[in-house]
């Protein structure tokens, strides 16, 4: 049974429009994504669907009887709201208690007629309370959002103190609670944490109801969504399944509509070629036959090239990134070593480690509040305030990000501030725009009436005219479509240099980083490979092994200076492997010193022999340890 139905919606806005005829169902146990890029008119339809908005004409179709629950993009829930509340808060609770107390303390000094109404008055309320859990719906509520990963500290704050994230978790919260039957969710990721989004799409897999959500996660659109809605152009096309089979089908039949598009041209071309050589023979009849053959094939054609916008075919190729080939492109890029850093009482990192080579892509995770922004802030010094070191090298320039993208003037053009910055003329500033995607008219947008997309290639374009050696971002994929996010990992997979990411898009990091830094419980642990394999290795080293009595009773019998002596070995196997290693780079370094060498190499050679040094010295006290266990 169909929980909502959508049937032939159609939107107009002034010179747009948005939505032609769009017809669709929801069903109970649906999972139903709604996709495509910034702009093709996903919110309006949500908004159409809540009331909230007017469709220009067709039907929107609900059951009777059934309870949805609705999170906008924009969380205009919390509009409304009294600011003292926290998020334990739940309105309907709220105000029954509020009239439970009142009506308490009025009975305390009534008597007689007095007292009798109002304890009839007392009775009802406190069935109402208990219809609806009123007891229990807290303890559930924060049950819910400690699952969402807010912490106790946040549950107990007044909403308007919280950030976007936490305010997203205690509306996905107080919506779950109510136990609706039809979920409407707009970017419900949105600010989330891994550990939030990965709590909700447990929750949702195992939701009884329907769920109609936008996203632009596409790990977890795979992992959540038994259907896909894609809306471009003011139409609809669908496919049962994750986001992967909708790109995987996508492309099996974008490539047969190219080769049958490719296939037609070519007999039409042929055909031609024929006709006109009868024509030179005279050979009218049959010159006209011809002729009626191509007309029928420019009709297949012509019918396969509206395919391209029915079934939402046409490609988005990305843009190329130009990078200076020769950059210095360093084998050292930033370090830690028993960096420690807090902010008052709260410790983000403590004795924590970690090293960044030229040429990784290394995307830093981790919960919100851990330090992320923090550890990218202090790579970049703008932030000195911490104990031990963590820097980026003195040699390396670097282009930043951040999660919010701004420009100092955002009344200008996209014209004229390429050409203020560059010092290029009309011409070389409209064909360096054009290697960006940004082509004629277009050029002349303001840059405040610019989309996310949009002011993310425009910054980014910025960035790499400085010809960094690093690029640093902070989310860089907030405010993306799934096809930005595309362009953005083709650009980072051409990149030449070393990139440092903050980010929580799952997918995006498996698609881009070759290197993981964690930052849990005040340390950072790094591990080589993509999300996937990080997974693999955090998985393996949280499996648990089942040890028996028997296991236990043997293991008993083992030695533990033997044990200690293992552990040693290892230490300095995995040491010396080390140390090789960069004597190896060392030599080479001195190689090169009889040519003309930079400063910067100069500086590298000596970190170099220092971590030499340093490694030679723990080498020393490791094979003493192992001497004295024998």
């Amino acid at each position: 049974m169909s929980l909502i139905a959508f049937e032939k919606i159609a939107k107009q806005f002034p010179g747009r429009e948005v939505l032609k005829e769009v017809s669709f169902a929801v069903a109970s146990k649906e999972r139903v994504a709604l996709v495509g890029t910034n702009g093709t008119g996903k919110t309006t339809l949500l908004k159409i669907a809540m009331g909230d908005l007017n469709q220009d004409s067709g039907r929107v179709m609900t059951a009777r009887g059934i309870k949805i629950g609705y999170i906008s993009q924009s969380m205009e829930q919390f509009k409304s709201s009294n600011l003292e509340d926290t998020a334990l808060s739940i309105q309907q609770i709220t105000n029954l208690e509020k009239k439970m107390r009142l009506l308490e303390k009025a009975m305390k000094g009534a008597k007689d007629q007095e007292l009798e109404e109002l304890y009839n008055q007392y009775s009802k309320v406190t069935q109402q309370f208990e219809a609806i859990d009123g007891y229990t719906k807290e303890v559930e509520l924060k049950k819910i959002l400690m699952g969402l990963n807010l912490d106790e500290n946040s549950i107990n704050l007044p909403v308007n103190k919280l950030s976007g994230g936490e305010k997203m978790r205690v509306l996905l919260g107080r919506m779950l609670i109510e136990n609706p039957d039809l979920l409407i969710l707009d970017e419900p990721t949105n600010h989330l944490d891994m550990v939030a989004i990965e709590w909700l799409e447990e929750y949702l897999k195992k939701f009884s109801g329907g769920v109609l959500f936008v996203s632009h996660d596409r790990y977890f659109l795979d992992k959540v969504s038994t259907r896909i809605v894609e809306l471009e152009g003011g139409t609809i096309t669908e496919c049962k399944g994750s986001f992967s089979n909708f790109i995987e089908q996508k492309n099996v039949m974008r490539e047969f509509h190219s080769s049958e598009i490719k296939r037609l041209k070519s007999e039409i071309k042929k055909e031609l070629s024929a006709a006109e050589t009868l024509r030179s023979h005279r050979k009218m009849n049959a010159y006209h036959s011809r002729l009626k053959v191509v007309s029928k094939l420019e009709k297949k054609l012509d019918l396969e090239r509206s395919k391209s916008t029915d079934m939402h075919l046409k490609m988005d190729v990305g843009f190329a990134v130009k990078t200076d080939k020769n950059n210095h492109i360093s084998k050292l890029i930033a370090w830690g070593e028993h960096f420690h850093k807090a902010f008052g009482d709260k410790v983000l990192f403590e004795e924590a480690e970690f090293v960044i080579y030229g040429g990784e892509k290394v995307a830093v995770i981790g919960a919100n509040g851990s330090g992320k922004t923090t550890l990218l802030n202090i790579l970049m010094g703008l932030d000195n305030e911490f104990k031990g070191t963590a820097t980026l090298g003195t040699w390396v320039k670097y282009g930043y990000l951040s999660q919010d993208i701004s420009f100092e003037d955002e009344e200008v053009t996209m014209l004229d501030f390429i050409m203020t910055k560059t010092g290029y003329d009309k011409a070389q500033a409209l064909k360096f725009l054009a290697e960006y995607k940004f082509y004629g008219d277009e050029t002349n947008k303001k840059i405040s009436i610019l989309s996310g997309g949009e002011k993310m290639r425009l910054a980014l374009a910025q960035e790499l005219l400085k010809h960094p050696y690093c690029l640093i971002l902070d989310e860089p994929t907030n405010h993306l479509d799934i096809y930005s996010k595309e362009v953005m990992e083709k650009l980072l997979k051409e990149y030449i240099g070393t990139v440092i990411m903050v980010s929580h898009d799952r997918y995006f990091i498996n698609r881009s980083a070759d290197k993981i830094i964690e930052i849990e419980n005040r340390k950072t642990m790094m591990y080589e490979g993509n999300f996937e394999d990080y997974l693999r290795q955090k998985n393996k080293k949280d499996e648990k092994v089942d040890v028996t009595p028997e296991v236990m009773k043997a293991s008993s019998k083992i030695d533990k200076s033997e044990m200690r002596k293992r552990k040693i070995e290892e230490e300095i196997m995995q040491l010396e492997k080390e140390i090789l290693l960069i004597e190896e780079e060392i030599k080479k370094m001195e190689e090169l010193f009889i040519s003309d060498v930079k400063y910067v190499e100069y500086e590298e050679y000596d970190l170099k022999v220092k971590l030499l040094q340093k490694n030679y010295a723990v080498w020393e006290s490791l094979s003493k340890s192992l001497t004295d266990n024998v």
